[in-house]
């Protein structure tokens, strides 16, 4: 059993996301990007880029997370952690925390969540904004709103290693 209750799990997987990420976001903006949300019922849910993909349920005798469907190709990797499905709940895997476990056990699995709903996230595309000679001297994007940037074009290309621009073009 995790010895937090559901703010605190949000608030440890702010932290964690944060001291993971190297983008230039606000914190306001990356607070935005993920909610926590208050539930009268079974569970709570975290929501990231606005995608409802995770559960939260710490009080009562079993103390889950439960993935959203559109997620589930994730726990493929995690062979170690205690997985089940209800044929109630058929669009969601919980992963049960057992006794013992710590937080920690689960942050990679947070960071992956966290990524996932980055991919789900839908965004409109553009070509670029007035940042991609900076974005092109330091070799990535650096758009604040880094949900937002998903749509730039430009950005793809600097993922590739494909440079327009700034003192490190390498295309004519």
């Amino acid at each position: 059993m995790i010895n937090l209750n559901e703010k605190e799990l949000y608030n440890h997987i702010i932290k964690l996301i944060k001291s993971s990420r190297k983008d230039a976001e606000t914190e306001k903006e990356f607070i935005a990007n993920i909610i926590f949300n208050k539930n009268a019922g079974t569970y709570d849910s975290i929501n990231f880029f606005k995608v409802f993909i995770l559960r939260v349920k710490l009080n009562g005798k079993k103390q889950y997370i439960s993935l959203n469907g559109k997620a589930k190709d994730i726990l493929n990797e995690y062979t170690d952690f205690k997985i089940e499905s209800t044929t109630s709940d058929a669009e969601w895997d919980r992963i049960i925390f057992t006794e013992g476990d710590i937080i920690e056990k689960y942050d990679e699995l947070f960071l992956n969540i966290y990524a996932k709903a980055l991919e789900l996230a839908k965004e409109e595309a553009f070509g670029c904004c007035h940042r991609y000679v900076e974005c092109s001297d330091l070799k990535k994007c650096i758009h604040p709103d880094q949900q937002h940037a998903r749509g730039c074009m430009y950005k793809k290309n600097l993922d590739e290693g494909h440079i327009f621009y700034g003192v490190n073009r390498n295309i004519a």
